[in-house]
């Protein structure tokens, strides 16, 4: 998360639980871009005492992930990519399926698809050698009455 991610979010949180936060996303500019007082920083202010706050900056080890790649900016969009290889790291998720939706969503773009496979290893690559988590999470697939459903996505009208 960035500042107005995580001041959004934060109510929806349990206590107790896990943040992953970009700092590059809680400089000044970001952080007077989500309305948080002068010189508020909820990093540095123990605002988040009851959460384990995992910091990393994900915008420059994106970057450098895809220091290869000539996309210039376009490489910020691969971050969610990193968290996603990083979160990956400490879960039972089988990587084909992550890389399946990758190839159907960028197949007809090879640089997006390869950098983007790139990102997600890195961030679990990250993760897996940085062991932030000591517990292995598992996710069961969820229980659903059949039935006829919309998916709902931000960027859909």
């Amino acid at each position: 998360m960035n500042a107005a991610a995580l001041k959004v979010n934060l109510s929806a949180l349990k206590m107790g639980g896990k943040i992953i936060v970009n700092t590059d996303g809680f400089d000044a500019r970001n952080l007077r871009l989500a309305n948080y007082p002068e010189g508020e920083n909820p990093l540095e202010n123990g605002s988040l005492s009851n959460y384990e706050v995992i910091k990393m900056d994900v915008t420059k080890m994106t970057r450098e992930a895809l220091k290869d790649f000539t996309m210039g900016m376009k490489k910020d969009r691969a971050k969610n990519m990193f968290v996603l290889g990083f979160c990956i790291s400490c879960t039972a998720v089988i990587w084909i399926t992550q890389l399946l939706f990758l190839k159907e969503k960028f197949g007809k773009k090879p640089d997006i698809y390869e950098s983007n496979v790139k990102v997600l290893q890195a961030g679990y690559n990250y993760g897996d050698t940085t062991e932030i988590f000591t517990t292995t999470y598992s996710v069961e697939k969820a229980k659903m009455q059949p039935g006829t459903y919309r998916s709902v996505m931000g960027n859909q009208e």
